[in-house]
């Protein structure tokens, strides 16, 4: 709940306004759309490499019958490109 003091009103003829003693960041539509972009960004950023991995990994199983072997080492290294890219949006 707003605290307001009597500063904060001010009465112009009948009509008076309420201003609040905390500032407000104001912000751009076009703000608030990169920012669900860089949020949705970063989850292709740790997705994608995982994703690229397992599909490797079955391709190379079709291609010479091996059949978990791929998908394993697939899921492998995707999870380190994953952990990489963690790591870099961290540090």
């Amino acid at each position: 709940m707003l605290k307001y003091n009597q500063k904060n009103i001010s009465t112009v003829g009948e009509n008076f306004e309420i201003r609040s003693t905390k500032q407000s960041k104001k912000v751009g539509r076009s703000a608030t759309n990169l920012e669900y972009l860089r949020y949705l960004n970063i989850g292709f950023y740790l997705v994608t490499p995982l994703l690229v991995g397992v599909a490797v990994g079955i391709y190379v199983d079709g291609r010479f019958q091996t059949r978990p072997i791929g998908v394993i080492i697939g899921i492998i290294i995707g999870a380190m490109g994953t952990f990489y890219n963690l790591i870099k949006l961290i540090v």
